[in-house]
This record gives C-alpha cells, structure tokens and sequence, in this order.
C-alpha cells in the first residue's frame, strides 16, 4: 500500500511540480530583464534631471556673475552696491561648487559604468546566446524602435546585430549523431 501511494504521488505530483519550476523559471528570466530596462530606465531619468540642474546652475551662475559685476563696477561706492555685490558673488560661488559636483558625479558615474560594462556585456551575450542557440522559434530576437507605440517584432537572431560575426551558430545535439553535427558546423 505504501509503495501504491508513492507511486501515485511521483506519476500525479512530481510533473506539477516540473510545471511548476518551469513557470518559475520563465517568470524570472522575463522578470530579471524587465528590472534591467525598468532600472536603466529610472537610471536615465535620474541622470537627465541631474544634467538639467547642473545646466540650471550655470545659467544661474552666469546671472548671478553679472549682476556681482554689476552692483561692484557701478554701485561700489554705494554701502548696498557693495553688499548686493557681495551676496551675488557668493550665490555664484555656491552655484559653481554644485554644478561642478553634479558633473563630477556624473563622470565618476560614467567611468564606473565603463569599468563594469565589459563584464555585463559578456552576460549578456551570454544570456542572448542561450536564446540563440535553442532549437525553434527563439532562435530569433525582438527589435523594438524607440516609438513607444511600436511593437516589437520578431527578427532573425544575426539581423539583430550589425557584424553578422559578432555571434557563431553552436552546433545543437540531434538525433543525427556526430555527421549532422558537422554539416551543421560547414554551414
């Protein structure tokens, strides 16, 4: 009776169980890469905004260093000539410090990301690869435009890429044994 119920548990639970995994894995490669371009995404905006304050800041820095000149060249003599110069000055100043830190951030940011870009271009084309080297209807890849109204479409995995060399066809395993093998390596 035992060894009865165990057999019915492996035949009825272990390919609920395979079902299972499987969905978990689709879930998270489809997960793992939507996080990628949802961060890179959020990454750019950030970025963006960060640009467009720096490029704030010197305009106002600009205009902060005029009216200094000024309240300094024509209204020196005047007790708030001097002080209006003064509070210019130093508003410029402060301007300068934080606009020169947002560009620093932005290049210690953009030399980090070169320094680790090798490695996550390699998994990448790891991950690609993988895809490229299924038997089926993924050995494709979807090209998307910019246009958030465009679909994304199906595409020959070596039109994804201008060097058709970039990525080599890897033989797959088939029922042929080793002589389909080495056709499939001659084309």
């Amino acid at each position: 009776m035992v060894s009865l119920t165990a057999l019915v548990f492996v035949i009825c639970v272990v390919p609920g169980i395979r079902a299972a995994s499987k969905a978990a894995l689709h879930a998270k490669a489809v997960n793992q890469v939507c996080e990628l371009t949802h961060g890179l995404k959020a990454t750019t905006v950030d970025l963006v905004s960060l640009i467009n304050n720096a490029k704030a800041d010197l305009v106002a820095i600009e205009k902060a260093e005029q009216r200094a000149q000024l309240y300094s060249s024509k209204l020196w003599p005047t007790n708030s000539g001097w002080k209006l110069g003064r509070v210019y000055a130093a508003f410029a100043t402060a301007k300068r410090w934080t606009a020169q830190d947002a560009f620093e951030q932005i290049a210690a940011i953009a030399t980090e990301i070169a320094r680790r870009s090798g490695l996550a271009a390699d998994r990448l084309d790891e991950f690609v690869n993988i895809f490229y080297t299924t038997a089926g209807s993924t050995n494709g890849c979807l090209t998307k435009t910019t246009s958030a109204a465009t679909m994304a479409e199906h595409t020959d995995l070596e039109k994804c890429y201008s060097n058709n060399h970039t990525m080599t066809l890897m033989p797959a395993r088939s029922s042929g044994g080793r002589h389909n093998q080495e056709r499939q390596l001659r084309q």
